[in-house]
């Protein structure tokens, strides 16, 4: 299969966004999708996220809590790169926190980091129209990673690195959910979610470092 990060081997890379994340994200650009106030911060010079109980996955009701989303900037194009570093410690089946292209609560892809089957992963998953798709996944013990989506046109890519090695490591690939209707906008989105039923007991996933280049083949 040829890897999108092949593209990155002969293109030039001009930074759209570059965030620290240091701060209370500012609206605009930044909206949050049902807010739950008391379960965002910013900590340590980081934003922070608390996976609570909720899911947009497959048929259940899409009660996610605390997507934090901003229009896809139009000078990044249809060739470029997001990255952001994400700290999680999921111990809940379907636990999760990364980072998606997200058109709506039913039509989206994403890379996270999620606790399935006992193990932890880095998983890359889509839903177009309400049918989910799982795609591919990679066990990593590693609480820190860099979570990384390259959009060529439709195609979208996702692979990650470990705190601390550069090794870049690809999960899957899939294309880009279409739209279905005509106020439908896409949008760049970080959450968390999947936690426990009760609030108090979920987990705060850390955000850092996000980045948005356009990429221009040479």
């Amino acid at each position: 299969m040829l890897l999108m990060p092949l593209l990155l081997l002969a293109a030039a890379e001009a930074d759209v966004i570059r965030e620290t994340l240091d701060s209370a994200p500012q609206s605009p650009p930044w909206g949050w999708v049902r807010e739950q106030r008391d379960a965002w911060r910013v900590q340590d010079g980081k934003l922070q996220i608390r996976a609570l109980h909720g899911t947009l996955w497959k048929a259940q009701p899409n009660d996610a809590k605390n997507l934090l989303v901003r229009p896809w900037p139009a000078e990044a194009g249809e060739d470029a790169v997001v990255a952001i570093t994400v700290r999680f410690s999921p111990e809940r089946g379907g636990e999760q926190a990364g980072v998606m292209f997200y058109l709506g609560d039913d039509d989206y892809i994403k890379i996270v980091r999620e606790s399935l089957e006992n193990k932890h992963w880095i998983v890359m998953a889509r839903e177009e129209r309400g049918a989910a798709q799982p795609m591919e996944k990679v066990e990593e013990t590693a609480d820190e990673v860099t979570l990384y989506l390259v959009r060529h046109r439709e195609q979208i890519e996702g692979s990650y690195t470990v705190a601390g090695k550069d090794k870049l490591k690809t999960v899957g690939r899939g294309a880009l959910p279409r739209a279905t209707g005509a106020g439908d906008e896409l949008k760049l989105c970080l959450f968390a979610h999947g936690g426990p039923p009760k609030g108090d007991e979920a987990r705060w996933a850390t955000f850092s470092d996000l980045k948005v280049s356009s990429v221009t083949k040479q």
